[in-house]
């Protein structure tokens, strides 16, 4: 395998890789737990400012909610799933069909 066909695969992989990416997560402002977040931040520093809640109650929540939604989308992005093995058996589908990949010459460098 020479260095062009070698570069012609990483851009193949490349182009794979983005495709799932974007298949397996949603945008964050797309997700349910986005829109909690932000209305149980709404609704923290509307009961400061009217004073139904102390300020540094709802600073406490604000802080609190996000960093809860920051941990859970992180988990999220980095368990994997059963998916995760049919994605890899489609890109190496597709890479010896383009005979990019032949003899699992990539896989086993």
């Amino acid at each position: 395998m020479g260095i062009l066909d070698k570069i012609k695969a990483l851009f193949v992989l490349n182009k794979e890789f983005n495709k799932i990416k974007e298949a397996k997560m949603k945008s964050g402002f797309r997700t349910t737990e986005f829109w909690l977040t932000a209305l149980t931040s709404l609704l923290s520093v509307y009961g400061a400012v009217s004073g139904l809640i102390p300020q540094d109650l709802a600073l406490k929540i604000v802080a609190g909610i996000i960093m809860v939604y920051t941990i859970a989308r992180a988990i999220v992005k980095f368990t994997p799933t059963t998916k995760d093995d049919e994605v890899l058996a489609k890109i190496e589908a597709i890479l010896k069909e383009k005979e990019i990949l032949k003899n699992s010459e990539l896989i086993n460098k």
